[in-house]
């Protein structure tokens, strides 16, 4: 019976290093996993903000403000007749 209590006791002892081992084994990789998850929430925020940034460039050059004023630059001038579609076409009429 001692022989018995003896295997016993042993067998939990080596259950208890396994789990101990295994705890430590899980336990560093959610601390690495956390890790990358703080890193890869860095670079969202990175990217978040330089999203924004081009929004706000692209929201500049497209405003018609802008278009004109660069229109004006190369050359191109408003035109001051009145273009109608409900005028008749004369080449249509023959």
């Amino acid at each position: 019976m001692n022989k018995l209590l003896n295997i016993f006791i042993v067998i939990l002892f080596v259950a208890a290093v396994a789990s101990g081992a295994v705890n430590i084994y899980i336990s560093s990789t959610n601390a690495l996993g956390s890790l990358e998850a703080t890193d890869l929430s860095s670079k969202i925020d990175d990217m978040t903000q330089s999203n924004m940034q081009l929004e706000a460039k692209v929201l500049s050059y497209s405003s018609l403000n802008t278009i004109a004023s660069r229109a004006a630059e190369l050359g191109f001038e408003e035109n001051k007749d009145i273009v109608s579609v409900y005028n008749p076409v004369t080449l249509a009429r023959n």
